[in-house]
């Protein structure tokens, strides 16, 4: 009940998102989408290809959409929407997987309540479908571990982040090491390496149209790569310290003292999901805080990970006495009053 509760507010807000500004950003993707239904060359834009550098996985989402219900910022933003509850819906199964449907019940509820991801799945930006496809990826990267045939989706949908954000790139450099550290045994299964064929042949695409407007692969990615990947000139531990972990990543800040708490209890009783949750985090936390551009949005992908180490620790609590009070009938009204405190 919970769960329909935070959904249906999620859905409600729907109806108030066109009364903000347009983001650039946004601005940029709608026209894209535009074009495309004009029959327009991908990013060609007032007669060049000024937006052709955005990676195309958002602004394809959005074109038929867009086709069946007009080219509005309504639109587009209502499709972020419903990706980012879609994404509470995925994380609810991935919990189930991993843990429990009691674990899988209290992430989709921090996901869906944290005003990080909020915020950004009521926008025409890539935030919401990137985190979707991540949480999407880790649904089917870890039911390979029992039916290898998850593989060839898992291999799609590196692709997929990777031509949403540029960064998600990320998100395949942790699947190789999971891969090498933990499950070896996969790199003698077929479907492995069928996965990076599926992978290989998605991506063709992009980098046709590249070669072709750009002469690189990547076309103007790769300024944008430069850019982001000049190290800051401040303090590689203040930028850690100071503008991601307390400021940006967590702005959901009441449930921080049990995201902590999750992390700290997986690993006293050797959780075999901690090593992994940790090298996750770490891939995005360190390169991120030393790069000159900063956006709170750069740390979105790291959710996934922080909201079910959060619900381990409710599960933990729930089953706690103190003083030989048992603290499971204080759990869901301390759910309720976060939520709340969060939205």
């Amino acid at each position: 009940s919970l769960i329909v509760i935070v959904s249906i507010l999620r859905i409600l807000s729907v109806f108030t998102i066109s009364n903000n500004d347009l983001i650039f950003d946004e601005a940029s993707h709608m026209n894209i989408a535009r074009g495309l239904l004009e029959g327009l060359d991908y990013g060609y834009i007032y007669g060049e290809y000024n937006d052709a550098q955005r990676p195309p996985v958002y602004p394809l989402v959005i074109t038929p959409f867009f086709g069946m219900f007009g080219s509005s910022e309504f639109v587009a933003r209502s499709v972020s929407a419903i990706l980012g509850i879609l994404s509470a819906v995925v994380i609810y199964f991935l919990g189930k997987k991993l843990y429990s449907k009691e674990i899988g019940l209290y992430s989709a509820l921090i996901l869906a309540a944290n005003p990080m991801h909020w915020f950004y799945s009521s926008k025409a930006l890539v935030e919401g479908t990137f985190v979707f496809l991540i949480i999407l990826f880790l649904y089917t990267f870890y039911s390979s571990f029992k039916d290898r045939r998850y593989l060839i989706p898992t291999g799609f949908l590196l692709t997929m982040i990777f031509l949403t954000k540029y960064t998600g790139i990320l998100v395949s450099v942790f699947f190789i090491l999971f891969i090498l550290l933990w499950k070896r045994d996969l790199l003698k299964n077929k479907y492995f390496y069928l996965s990076l064929v599926v992978a290989l042949i998605a991506i063709i695409p992009w980098v046709s149209f590249n070669l072709r407007v750009y002469g690189e692969p990547f076309g103007a990615g790769g300024f944008l790569f430069e850019r982001a990947t000049e190290i800051s000139d401040l303090n590689v531990m203040l930028n850690l310290h100071g503008f991601y972990l307390f400021v940006v990543v967590i702005e959901a800040a009441l449930f921080l003292p049990f995201m902590l708490a999750g992390f700290y209890l997986m690993f006293r009783e050797k959780d075999r999901n901690f090593l992994p949750f940790i090298l996750f985090f770490l891939l995005f936390m360190i390169p991120l805080s030393i790069m000159s551009v900063k956006r709170p949005r750069y740390l979105l992908p790291v959710l996934p990970v922080f909201t079910i180490a959060t619900a381990y620790c409710f599960m933990k609590l729930k089953n706690l006495k103190i003083s030989g009070i048992k603290l499971e009938k204080y759990i869901i009204p301390l759910i309720i009053i976060l939520v709340i405190g969060s939205i």
